[in-house]
């Protein structure tokens, strides 16, 4: 079952440098409503974020398709994981917040 969570977590139409703002502002906003996951979804259109709470999906943003790339990016810059690859890459993370 799918739901949608009305939250703030930035502004979907950030860009450029805040980029770095943004991700961590889905990210925390994830942790203090113990999401146990977080998906970036690449649609057609848009980017999707949906938390994981309880076992159902919350859609909670939507992020334009030309600020993609850049939210992908970041993720894999925090991942550690290689920013060269295009395909596919699963990974899970510990983050650690200084709430």
């Amino acid at each position: 079952m799918q739901g949608r969570a009305t939250d703030s977590i930035g502004s979907p139409s950030a860009g450029g440098s805040d980029t770095t703002a943004l991700v961590d502002s889905i990210i925390k906003s994830g942790m203090e409503k113990r999401a146990s996951d977080i998906h970036f979804e690449p649609l057609e259109n848009k980017l999707r974020i949906r938390y994981r709470i309880d076992g159902e999906l919350f859609e909670v943003a939507e992020i334009s398709k030309d600020k993609q790339s850049q939210v992908i990016g970041r993720l894999k810059a925090i991942s550690n994981m290689h920013q060269e690859k295009q395909e596919s890459q699963d990974r899970k993370n510990n983050y650690v917040s200084r709430l």
